[in-house]
């Protein structure tokens, strides 16, 4: 049995090549379908359905036994597998290149059972010889335990679910399945349920003997299960195909109704209008022709008749977030989707791309009324994560967040649903999660967010200030730099002021597409300024050229200097007490009691 780590599309692959045993201490070979959906009911049992992959999942188990070279080798891979994924045949479908057409699985790429060799699926028909089965690679389901039967040799079930890039995806290789459902598909009698819902629930409230009942507005609805043995080729891709194509729980079909002793009536049906009651299908393999399963529908009642309009499934929703370092003069966007592809659209005419990245977000409300709306965001694992700017020390502008709605098959019609900024960020593992807020949280300020002190309300050219930025950008160039210290030399001062100490304390200084908030400012000599950032420069270097805005502090002197006193946006004469907040007093009882 061979256990080798490849490497294939740069990824490194476990390869698990060795046949499975089936029967006995060995286990099953099972393969799990699955085709993830929501539903959501409504009070009279009406149904919308949504899906949220774009295919199908699949996960496959067997059962081994291990001589005493095997369980040492697999034992030896498991120990140095860390994060890397699993590559397993598809063992139901093995087939040599004159049968490859006749497949279960659409498959990008196969395996070569005696080789160990992966090549492109429409590569195998043209193979020599040899036996061939589509390749499932994802991560194991859980580790692998091995039970002992003697000293050196044991049994394993080995499950491995499908997690893989897209390029690995496997589907459904079948012909176009009926709208209903299939005629060669019986149950097996030994094993039929027939069920119903009325969706009634009973509460008892006081103390009287008749309950309360709530759901009354629900829909009658049968439902029923049944176990099948497909007992050829043929029904294992009916079964398959007819599956897929109503995508587990999302479309309705026709079917019978497999109990049925009365009359056929409006009530009693013998064939009435249902959907699968799982996402799941499980086939049981005991050889490629012979497979047992269980199926279970439930009836949907608002779907045999339905009224006009009605449309129960729906299509599939991709998220969009477009993260903005607002830089100023530089922004950096990121775009991400949650949806498993990476989808094309446009901006301002501009084709973009969003690529796919684990990150969702909870719900978000809309009111009519102003509030700093919140949602919060989860991000996994990720290189071009923007969130690490926050571990990094590197957020040199305020990082806002566009969220939007769209169909994965129409992205450039994608719907805003919210925009933020984002605030806090909270690690948890490897995931991150970050607080946004409409307004950033400056609400809490509580509007117009004036205060009432001997310094300025208003920012250096901004609204209140009303001084134009023309003239107050400095320019020179990299004198030193240690870290976060830098010396830098002034060519041209267009402002007409002479900088002296702490003259660029709480402005920025920006090198190539970098920009930094200067905490504190002295003088160095010989037109030189030693400054403080925030953080250091990723990229600078001795002699890069250099822009510079300084801030204004708020003083009326300052303001003086600047020539704008008549918009000083403070209260001069106010002293440093703190008029928000009342005195102390004291008071003590006294006169006769």
């Amino acid at each position: 049995m061979k256990f080798p780590i490849i490497d294939h599309l740069d990824h490194q692959l476990l390869l698990l090549l060795g046949r499975p045993d089936t029967g006995g201490d060995a286990g099953e070979m099972t393969v799990l379908y699955s085709f993830p959906c929501d539903v959501f009911p409504g009070e009279t049992g009406r149904e919308t359905r949504v899906p949220r992959a774009a295919g199908v999942r699949l996960e496959q188990s067997c059962g081994y036994f291990l001589k005493p070279a095997d369980a040492a080798a697999l034992r030896a891979s498991i120990a140095r597998l860390d994060d890397k994924r699993v590559a397993v045949p598809l063992w139901c479908d093995i087939s040599t290149p004159a049968g490859w057409p006749a497949r279960l699985h659409a498959t990008a790429w196969a395996v070569n059972i005696d080789t160990g060799t992966l090549l492109a699926s429409e590569a195998v028909p043209q193979q020599p010889g040899g036996f061939f089965c589509p390749l499932l690679v994802g991560k194991f389901r859980e580790r692998p335990e091995i039970t002992a039967l003697t000293e050196g040799i044991g049994a394993v079930e080995i499950a491995v679910v499908e997690d893989s890039p897209p390029g690995y995806a496997i589907g459904i290789h079948a012909p176009a399945a009926p709208a209903a459902w299939p005629g060669s598909l019986d149950p097996d009698w030994t094993d039929v349920l027939d069920t119903s819902d009325d969706g009634r629930k009973y509460e008892q409230i006081g103390r009287i003997r008749e309950r309360n009942t709530e759901n009354r507005e629900r829909a009658f609805a049968w439902g029923q299960q049944a176990a099948f043995t497909l007992r050829t080729r043929g029904q294992i891709r009916d079964m398959l195909a007819f599956f897929a194509a109503r995508r587990g729980r999302l479309e309705s079909f026709a079917a019978p109704v497999w109990f049925r002793p009365g009359p056929d009536e409006a009530k009693t049906p013998h064939v009435t209008r249902c959907r699968f009651s799982s996402d799941d299908l499980l086939l049981t393999f005991q050889d490629m022709n012979l497979a047992e399963t269980s199926i279970g529908m439930v009836q949907l009642p608002w779907e045999i008749n339905p009224p006009a309009g009605e449309q129960p499934q729906r299509p599939p929703a991709a998220f969009l977030y477009r993260f903005c370092h607002d830089i100023p003069g530089a922004p950096v966007i990121w775009r991400f989707t949650d949806w498993e592809t990476p989808l094309a659209g446009a901006e301002t005419g501009a084709a973009v791309t969003w690529f796919p990245r684990p990150i969702e977000h909870d719900s978000i409300d809309q009111d009519y009324q102003l509030a700093d709306a919140e949602t919060t965001i989860t991000t996994g694992d990720f290189g071009d994560n923007p969130l690490s700017l926050f571990f990094r020390n590197a957020l040199e502008a305020p990082l806002y967040v566009e969220i939007y709605e769209c169909s994965p098959a129409n992205p450039a019609a994608a719907v805003l649903r919210y925009a933020g900024e984002v605030g806090a960020i909270t690690p948890e593992g490897r995931k991150t999660q970050a607080r946004v807020s409409v307004f950033g949280g400056k609400l809490r300020r509580r509007v117009p967010s004036f205060y009432f002190s001997a310094t300025c309300n208003y920012e250096l050219c901004g609204p209140g200030c009303g001084l134009p930025e023309d003239g107050k950008t400095l320019t020179g160039a990299v004198y030193a730099l240690n870290g976060s210290t830098l010396t830098v030399t002034i060519t041209v001062n267009p402002t007409g002021r002479v900088p002296g100490a702490d003259f660029f304390a709480g402005g920025w200084i920006r090198v190539g597409g970098e920009l930094r908030m200067i905490v504190r400012s002295a003088l160095a000599g010989g037109g030189r300024h030693t400054l403080d950032l925030i953080s250091p420069f990723a990229g600078a270097a001795a002699g890069a050229a250099a822009t510079l805005r300084p801030a204004c502090r708020g003083t009326v002197a300052e303001c003086k200097a600047w020539g704008n006193y008549v918009n000083f946006g403070g209260h001069p004469h106010m002293g440093a007490q703190n008029i928000s907040l009342p005195e102390r007093a004291k008071k003590s009882q006294g006169g006769k009691k």
